[in-house]
């Protein structure tokens, strides 16, 4: 094995790959001219979607905009950081990463560690396996029959999920991971890390974690087990169900029970369904119910919807128990989940099981079928938020409607968008019975009570008599317009950063077209001394392609020559290795660059011309991205005469003029 720093190892790892034989591992790709196109696995793509160069090391899926090099890809399909990836591909290809100093002693311990986990749960998972097939398990064989009288379901059940079975008595799983393994021999210790065993309270020795019970093994989204659930097999064991400990391997706030198993489907669903109980999940995927995944007795945390969303989850169902507590879970769920579902990033719905039953019991009485239409009329998150707010209280009283109000008050508050807040207003206030301009008025007056700066207004003023009457001290002669001005500045904001983020990708894709393109932007762009781009990304690339030995490229004047993105490429990639959202805006802006700048009328004309054309264009964006950023100082001024008083508002109307003269509606920043 050759020995690389890390940065030298994701090179070298990087240049054995190639980008189509990576994607084909995964998709069936068909050649299309230069490129090959193939469905995209990362959304449910109808039609082939994804576009790969093997020229350029890149791919992009036209429609759910995913883009990115072959590691991009790796990272995404598998699921891994850069540094597991690189190391993973590392390890493949016979490379070993030399680490320095106390940081390779480190690693190596933690490495070793996780390896020796891993082995003893792997064995332990066949050891339990094996323990259910003899006449010692009759008892627990007769429970899974209970509970799922089909055999080939049982059976299938128990080969799906790898159960198993621990033996009754102290001392059996411990002494046969001590016959298999030497290290457990030498350091006994580690089957109390591995969660596995437990020291004895008096005398020496261990003795078996997990005793006579149903054993549920708990895989990692690799499919590599990294703990373990016992679930007791009668009513006086207790506790119930005993999970192992977390270890280097397990951690319960980032694992989710049955992900492994429902990963694929959550890819092409875009759903997952969130249940409580092993067996919730179990029997879900039973019935074809394969998005189903289980937080097994731990709240949701933001790694467990993390792990969701970069798997494709688009909508997510909280299929908890019906009961007090899973009630209480459902609402826990939501206040996690909710910034997500305000920023768009994630659809929120709750399930409710009737008759206070688990997924489990319902779906094996009613089934499948059944429980999919539970699905379908999922209740939006809000819904069920607000309505647990009002439960249990009588309407049809004064004091029963305004009690409901004062509950629900706060949370119509905490909704900002106008028209889902409008919808709500009018829904809750017909089921409580009160009117709905008067629960407004409360919802207005609470707001204004927690925040009373929001009700001062210092601009968007018209003027009288057509005059323009501002005194120093502030008194003036205007009246208020009924729209309050921070709401028209804050659209102004929005659609000024939305503009400057396209000026920056424009001036960046006139780059990327060509060879003979890259050298004329990088010119004029160097030209601009104090050119800065407002997305931190983009002013990543841009100072990458500026340190760049750009010579290279200077003899090369074929407008349609693609290599020298591929090189391009490589070389950021050398530069931002740790930078994968660095890598993945730069590869889907090359991957457009062509469609672009050929749109745009550069497809049809070379030499001085072509070059005059690229000129032209890059300064008209130039322009315009500095005239986003006079417009930006405006806005800060307008920040600080909202922060003052009344000798501010002359002030405030000059810049109010001032932006709607220079804005238009946004999406006039393409150059024609």
């Amino acid at each position: 094995m050759s020995r690389l720093s890390f940065a030298e190892a994701a090179e070298r790892v990087k240049g054995g790959l190639d980008i189509v034989d990576v994607i084909q591992r995964h998709v069936v790709l068909k050649k299309t001219g230069r490129s090959y196109t193939g469905k995209c696995p990362f959304h449910n793509d109808k039609s082939p979607s994804m576009n790969v160069s093997r020229e350029k090391g890149i791919f992009k899926c036209f429609s759910c905009g995913v883009g990115g090099d072959s590691l991009t890809f790796l990272m995404k399909i598998e699921n891994k950081t850069f540094g597991e990836l690189i190391r993973d591909l590392a390890q493949e290809q016979g490379i070993d990463i030399q680490y320095e100093g106390q940081q390779a002693e480190t690693v190596q311990i933690q490495r070793d560690a996780r390896q020796k986990i891993l082995a003893l749960n792997e064995s332990a998972s066949q050891w339990f396996a094996l323990q259910l097939q003899t006449g010692a398990a009759q008892e627990v064989r007769q429970y899974l029959s209970k509970r799922y009288t089909d055999k080939q379901q049982c059976q299938q059940a128990i080969q799906a999920f790898h159960l198993g079975y621990a033996l009754p008595g102290w001392e059996n799983l411990t002494p046969y991971l001590k016959s298999q393994f030497d290290f457990v021999q030498a350091n006994p210790d580690l089957l109390n890390t591995a969660g596995l065993a437990s020291t004895r309270d008096h005398g020496q020795g261990q003795y078996d974690r997990f005793r006579h019970r149903l054993i549920i093994p708990i895989h990692d989204e690799k499919g590599q087990v990294v703990a373990f659930g016992g679930r007791a097999l009668s009513d006086e064991d207790k506790p119930k169900y005993l999970n192992s400990p977390e270890t280097l391997l397990y951690k319960k706030s980032q694992i989710l029970y049955g992900f492994h198993q429902a990963k694929d489907s959550i890819r092409q669903s875009r759903t997952a369904i969130i249940m409580e109980g092993y067996f919730d999940v179990i029997t879900a995927h039973l019935h074809g119910i394969t998005e189903a995944v289980g937080s097994c007795g731990t709240a949701m945390t933001d790694s467990h919807l993390k792990l969701l969303t970069r798997f494709g989850a688009q909508t997510v169902y909280l299929a908890f128990d019906s009961d007090e507590a899973g009630l209480k879970a459902a609402l826990s769920a939501i206040q996690l989940i909710e910034p997500y579902a305000e920023s768009g990033d994630v659809q929120i719905k709750v399930l409710i099981v009737p008759d206070g039953k688990d997924p489990d019991d319902f779906i094996r009485q009613h089934g499948g079928d059944a429980f999919r239409a539970l699905i379908d009329a999922a209740q939006h998150f809000l819904t069920f938020k607000l309505g647990m707010a009002i439960r249990g209280i009588d309407f049809h009283s004064p004091e029963g409607r305004i009690q409901a109000a004062n509950r629900l008050t706060p949370l119509l508050a905490a909704i900002h968008r106008p028209t889902m807040r409008a919808e709500y207003l009018k829904l809750f206030s017909e089921q409580i019975g009160l009117d709905e301009e008067s629960l407004a008025l409360e919802v207005k007056r609470y707001e204004s009570a927690r925040n009373p700066q929001a009700n001062r207004t210092f601009g968007n003023f018209q003027k009288s008599d057509r005059k323009k009457a501002i005194s120093k001290g502030g008194s003036t002669s205007f009246r208020r317009s009924d729209v309050a001005p921070t709401e028209n500045v804050t659209v102004l904001r929005a659609q000024l950063s939305s503009r400057q983020v396209a000026v920056e990708k424009n001036l960046l894709k006139l780059a990327l077209y060509s060879t003979e393109s890259f050298s004329t932007m990088m010119r004029l762009l160097h030209a601009q001394a104090a050119l800065t781009f407002d997305e931190p990304v983009h002013q990543e690339i841009l100072m990458g392609l500026e340190n760049l030995d750009t010579a290279q490229f200077e003899t090369k004047t074929d407008p349609s020559d693609n290599g020298f993105v591929g090189t391009l490429i490589d070389k950021m990639n050398h530069l931002y290795f740790d930078k994968p959202d660095v890598i993945h805006t730069f590869a889907e802006l090359a991957f457009t660059a062509e469609s672009f700048c050929e749109s745009i009328g550069l497809g049809d004309i070379k030499g001085s011309l072509f070059k005059d054309k690229v000129t032209n264009l890059a300064q008209e964006q130039l322009a315009l991205l500095a005239n986003c950023q006079r417009l930006r100082h405006l806005q800060a001024l307008k920040a600080d005469a909202l922060r003052n008083d009344g000798n501010q508002v002359e002030l405030t109307y000059q810049f109010q003029d001032r932006l709607l003269a220079n804005t238009g509606p946004p999406g006039n920043q393409t150059p024609g």
